[in-house]
């Protein structure tokens, strides 16, 4: 895998899942999985690691006779043997020991605190970007899409970290070592997401209608700057706790505010149309 290889799991993962507690129904861990087009929850106990219960294990406990899985609790479906890893961990390591044990999914843990999932369709999708499939092959639409998904995932965290930023600038002292952690994963998943736009958002705006490449370069320029900043925010995680959750809670307003302005100007349904964009393509 190359650099890939060395990547950090923590660039690939998706943050801060949906869990189960091992006390919920069966039935509640279904409409989980149903709601949110997933296969996985990591079943956890104030957010530390229990588990992990499967599409195909609820299926299995469904079926027997006599359960009924509105009163059935999860405990009975998951498995307590998880595979689970640090966020740090090299990606080349991470998915051949799935292979090699026919893991289908790890959970990421930061001292046994849930902080993200990877699934085989992570690690099928890392293998799409290594052969240029997830690139050269996605319509403008596509892109539009993958895009717009990743902030989705972007917006849960910050709220995540606006609280926790919360609870420490009033005084909640135990909550401090978890917004250094929330504040590594962010670094982690804005590193991998202005990747992905760099990979498959810029060349796509390139042959957008009044877009063309020196615009697409002053974006790329952006996108090393904002990096430029969020490692500054992390070489000051030693400094005190009230002052980070206030660098951090104002580095989320920016974000967001970026969000915002990036859905306006460069994932607008008109800019990212697949027969514009390929006339363009075709005649430059």
């Amino acid at each position: 895998m190359g650099r890939h290889g060395r990547m950090p799991l923590e660039a690939v993962m998706t943050a801060l899942p949906r869990v189960v507690a091992p006390t919920e129904s069966l039935a509640n861990a279904r409409k989980l999985m149903d709601d949110n087009g997933i296969r996985h929850l990591p079943v956890a106990v104030d957010g530390r690691l229990r588990g992990m219960v499967r599409e195909h294990d609820l299926a299995f406990v469904e079926n027997r006779p006599g359960v009924d899985p509105a009163t059935t609790p999860v405990s009975e479906a998951m498995t307590a043997n998880v595979y689970a890893v640090a966020p740090d961990c090299p990606l080349g390591e991470v998915f051949g020991t799935m292979a090699d044990h026919r893991y289908d999914a790890v959970v990421v843990v930061d001292e046994d605190d849930v902080v993200g999932i990877v699934t085989t369709v992570d690690a099928m999708n890392v293998l799409a970007q290594l052969l240029g499939a997830n690139t050269a092959n996605l319509a403008p639409s596509q892109v539009r899409e993958r895009i717009l998904a990743d902030h989705r995932r972007l917006l849960a965290l910050l709220d995540q970290i606006d609280a926790v930023a919360r609870r420490v600038l009033d005084g909640d002292e135990p909550a401090e070592p978890r917004l250094r952690q929330w504040a590594k994963d962010l670094y982690g998943f804005l590193r991998a997401h202005l990747h992905l736009e760099n990979e498959i958002l810029v060349p796509a705006l390139v042959n957008a209608r009044g877009f063309g490449r020196e615009r697409a370069e002053s974006l790329r320029q952006e996108h090393r700057e904002q990096e430029a900043v969020f490692e500054r925010v992390l070489g000051r995680l030693a400094r005190g706790a009230a002052p980070l959750a206030t660098e951090l809670k104002e580095l989320a307003r920016s974000l967001r505010d970026d969000i915002a302005r990036e859905e306006r100007e460069f994932l607008a349904p008109d800019l990212l149309e697949d027969d514009v964009i390929h006339a363009n393509s075709i005649g430059a």
